[in-house]
C-alpha cells in the first residue's frame, strides 16, 4: 500500500529545497565574486609595489642627477673665467706709449692695468662672479709689429717687442702676448679660433673682442649677434677706431682708454729707417684700418 506525501508538507519540501537552491546559487556567484576581488585586490598590492619601488628608483635616480647637476655647476664655476681676445697687430690695440718706454718693465705694467680694467668692469656687471679670473690672450705678427715700434720710434731696440711680450705674459700666470710669426692673417686666424673655441664653452662667462678695427670679424661675430646664448657673451671692446660694419652689430661695447693708444700713430713717424731693414708694408703692420673703415 503506497502512503502519500501530505500537500502541506510536500509544499514545504518543494519550497524549502528551492530556498537552498537559491542559497547555494546565491554563495556560488558571492563566492566568484569575492575570488574576483580577491584577484584584483592582489593584483592591485603588487601594482602598488611596482610603483613604490619604481618611485623610490626614481627618487633615487633624481638625486642622482641633482648631486651630478651641483657637481657639474660647482666644477663648472671653479673653472669659470672672463677671456679677452686681443689682435695687437693693429696700432687701435697697441698699448699707450708709456708701457714702451721701458718695454720689460712695461710690459708687466700693461698687462696688470689691462687686468685690473677688466676686473673693474666685470666686478661692477656680475657682482656675483666678481672673483672670476681673467684671461687675456694676446696675437700679434712679431716681425710686422716689431718693425712698426720702430718706425714709429716707440723702441729703441729690435729686441724690445719681444721683450714685452715675454714681460707681459709672465705678469699673470693666465694672460699670453702670442708674437704668431710673419702675416697678418695669422693672428686675425687664432682669434677668429679661439672666439669658436670659447664663446659656447660653460666656463667661459664673458668674452671681451678687441679687434674691432677690422670689418673682416664682423662676418664671424654676426651669427653669434643673432644667438641669444652667445650674444649675452660678448662685448665689443672698442679703440679710437672702429669699423663702419661693426654699426650692424647689436653686441654691447666699452672703451679702457687708460690701457691703450688714444689717437692713430702719427704717420710723419713711419719714414723707414736705414737700420731696419726694408721697408715694412703697412698693411702687413697693423695700418689696414685705413681701408677697412
Amino acid at each position: 500500500m503506497e502512503v502519500g506525501i501530505p500537500g502541506d508538507f510536500g509544499d514545504f519540501l518543494n519550497k524549502f529545497r528551492l530556498q537552498n537552491e537559491e542559497g547555494l546559487k546565491w554563495m556560488t556567484t558571492f563566492g566568484e565574486d569575492f575570488r574576483r576581488l580577491a584577484d584584483q585586490h592582489r593584483d592591485t598590492c603588487r601594482d602598488l609595489e611596482r610603483e613604490r619601488v619604481a618611485g623610490r628608483h626614481t627618487q633615487e635616480h633624481a638625486e642622482l642627477l641633482g648631486k651630478r647637476l651641483r657637481e657639474l655647476e660647482e666644477s663648472v664655476k671653479r673653472s669659470s673665467f672672463v677671456l679677452v681676445l686681443i689682435d695687437a697687430d693693429a696700432d687701435a690695440y697697441l698699448f699707450d706709449d708709456g708701457y714702451f718706454d721701458d718695454p720689460v718693465e712695461g710690459g708687466k705694467r700693461a698687462a696688470l692695468a689691462l687686468g685690473s680694467a677688466v676686473k673693474k668692469w666685470w666686478k661692477a656687471e656680475n657682482p656675483s662672479l666678481g672673483d672670476i679670473p681673467v684671461v687675456v690672450k694676446a696675437f700679434a705678427n712679431g716681425d710686422g709689429l716689431a718693425q712698426l715700434l720702430l718706425r714709429a720710434g716707440m723702441v729703441k731696440k729690435d729686441n724690445a717687442l719681444a721683450s714685452f711680450a715675454s714681460s707681459f705674459s709672465q705678469a699673470d700666470e693666465m694672460f699670453d702676448f702670442v708674437l704668431v710669426g710673419k702675416g697678418k692673417d695669422r693672428a686675425d686666424y687664432k682669434i677668429t679660433g679661439a672666439l669658436k673655441h670659447y664663446v659656447r664653452s660653460p666656463s667661459c662667462r664673458h668674452i671681451l673682442f678687441a679687434a674691432c678695427h677690422d670689418n673682416g670679424y664682423v662676418r664671424t661675430l654676426e651669427k653669434y649677434d643673432r644667438e641669444p646664448s652667445t650674444a649675452k657673451k660678448i662685448t665689443l671692446l672698442r679703440s679710437f677706431q672702429t669699423g663702419r660694419e661693426f654699426s650692424s652689430l647689436r653686441l654691447p661695447s666699452i672703451t679702457f682708454e687708460s690701457v691703450f693708444r688714444k689717437h692713430p700713430l702719427p704717420e710723419s713717424n713711419l719714414n723707414p729707417g736705414s737700420n731696419y731693414g726694408e721697408e715694412v708694408d703697412e698693411k702687413e703692420i697693423g695700418l689696414a684700418y685705413k681701408d677697412k673703415k
